[in-house]
């Protein structure tokens, strides 16, 4: 009897595993496609495809009722549609193409792909490779002058390597830190490359140090030591255009203390934007911590007054100026070869009082000084040729420009010597040419004003102010008397 009990039990249970091994033999994929590898992804219940943009096919046996294809990629608003599926019915059965986008992100992502056709439905779980990567907290990492520590924050799925250049002996390496413990594919999410940077006793300095790793695209960071304390008068050269917001470092604190700056070097529109950026009344301010995560922001006034530029070349090229840790709200300048460009120092309330201009200058570009209302000297220098509309109109403590014996101006704009208040004098040369459709002389009011044309120009529509004494070549005196326009000034007398 008990052996009878036995029988029946162990035939129970061999019923019930010939059963399964059946069902998991005759799971359907045999009947629904003749493709091993569709076999293989039915079967298995999943799907791995690359990050790039991937068109993958599954191949279905003719049915009786056509094959319908879903995907689910977890968003319940349809906005994040990166996988999609469409169907296709052939000769040979159906065809089913998987479309998936690029994964740009540092994570894998899954969709769920759900076939069906009559009563019998497959799903297979997707999942698609993300992209091996570097990505920088930050792309500038500035440095006190004092030295310290440094961290290059990052986040990777990758272990990078870290190349420093050869003038990065200023700095030396730590260690690599891990900041964050979740991973992606074992492999830490947040890092950071610990250096430690010497004290700096000279002007600015920046190494670019280079984050590579094998298949990834290779990323770069600036790290920016800032120069030692600022006096109340420096001398700055500038080795190679673009480097003078290097040279200046980004401690604005420090440079509230400038009152008095001498430039030579060749300057470019960047060193321009960084130069305006001195020129302001005010700068907004940012100090980070080491670590980059910790920051303190203030206002700080500037007052730079007194510029001189004499032993500096103007040249084009450079970019935008742009140092983190100032706002400098600075629009973008234009840079001309050997002249100043447009709205070169038309910087609002700025607190500059005088300025030596390049020797080398040849043109000043329209509203090159407008609204400079601090401004009380300027000398013009003999190779500027033209000067710009309004280039220096509401200059209003304007009481001196020089121009010397030797000029070679031509033109005046429109409104260009405009300053809204009266010079002492000004000397105009033989060389320029006057032209009324830009006004007399650029609009300029000054009671001394000293002409080397031999003959008086011809005027029709305008006429000197009747307020100014005219110094005129001898024996022309008569001439300019009886010249329209030019005989309304209050005195003509010959030098």
């Amino acid at each position: 009897m008990k052996q009878l009990r036995t029988f029946k039990i162990t035939f129970i249970l061999l019923a019930i595993l010939c059963t399964l091994a059946s069902c998991s033999h005759d799971d359907g994929t045999e009947t629904i496609t003749t493709s091993p590898e569709t076999q293989k992804v039915i079967k298995q219940g999943s799907l791995v495809i690359s990050e790039q943009f991937v068109n993958h096919f599954l191949y279905l046996s003719p049915a009786d009722e056509p094959w319908t294809a879903s995907v689910d990629c977890g968003d319940d608003d349809g906005k994040d549609r990166w996988c999609q599926v469409d169907t296709e019915e052939g000769t040979d059965g159906w065809t089913i193409r998987i479309t998936a986008e690029p994964n740009k992100g540092f994570e894998l992502r899954y969709a769920t792909l759900h076939l069906k056709s009559g009563a019998r439905a497959f799903t297979v779980k997707i999942c698609q490779q993300y992209t091996k990567q570097i990505r920088l907290q930050a792309t500038h990492v500035d440095v006190k002058a004092d030295g310290g520590d440094v961290f290059v924050v990052f986040k990777a799925n990758v272990m990078p390597r870290l190349v420093m250049p050869e003038n990065a002996s200023w700095l030396k390496y730590v260690d690599c830190q891990q900041i964050q413990s979740r991973a992606v594919n074992n492999t830490p999410r947040l890092m950071a490359f610990h250096l430690k940077a010497e004290r700096n006793t000279d002007w600015g300095r920046l190494a670019t140090l280079i984050l590579t790793a094998d298949s990834v695209e290779t990323v770069s960071v600036d790290v920016h030591q800032w120069c030692r304390a600022l006096n109340k008068t420096e001398s700055i050269h500038v080795p190679a255009p673009g480097q003078l917001a290097i040279l200046l470092g980004g401690n604005a604190l420090d440079w509230a203390k400038l009152n008095t700056l001498k430039l030579s070097g060749t300057l470019n529109a960047t060193d321009m934007q960084a130069l305006r950026t001195l020129l302001k009344p005010m700068v907004s301010f940012r100090e980070t911590n080491a670590m980059g995560n910790v920051s303190i922001a203030s206002e700080v006034n500037l007052n730079l007054q007194y510029l001189d530029m004499k032993a500096c070349t103007l040249t084009e090229g450079g970019s935008t100026y742009a140092e983190p840790a100032i706002a400098s709200e600075t629009e973008d300048y234009t840079p001309v070869t050997d002249g100043l460009g447009e709205k070169a120092f038309c910087v609002t309330r700025t607190p500059l009082q005088s300025i030596v201009l390049p020797e080398q200058l040849q043109s000043i570009g329209a509203r090159a000084f407008y609204m400079c209302g601090n401004l009380e000297r300027i000398e013009i220098p003999a190779g500027v040729k033209s000067i710009g509309n309004y280039a220096f109109s509401n200059c209003q403590r304007l009481q001196q420009i020089i121009l010397p014996a030797d000029s070679k101006l031509e033109t005046l704009g429109m409104y260009a010597l405009d300053t809204g208040t009266q010079l002492d004098e000004i000397h105009f040369p033989a060389t320029l040419k006057v032209d009324e459709r830009m006004g007399i002389l650029g609009y300029v009011a000054a009671q001394h004003i000293y002409l080397k044309w031999s003959v008086p120009p011809v005027l029709k529509r305008f006429g000197v102010s009747p307020n100014t004494t005219l110094h005129v070549p001898a024996g022309t005196a008569a001439a300019y008397r009886n010249a329209e326009g030019w005989n309304r000034a209050k005195a003509i007398t010959e030098d």
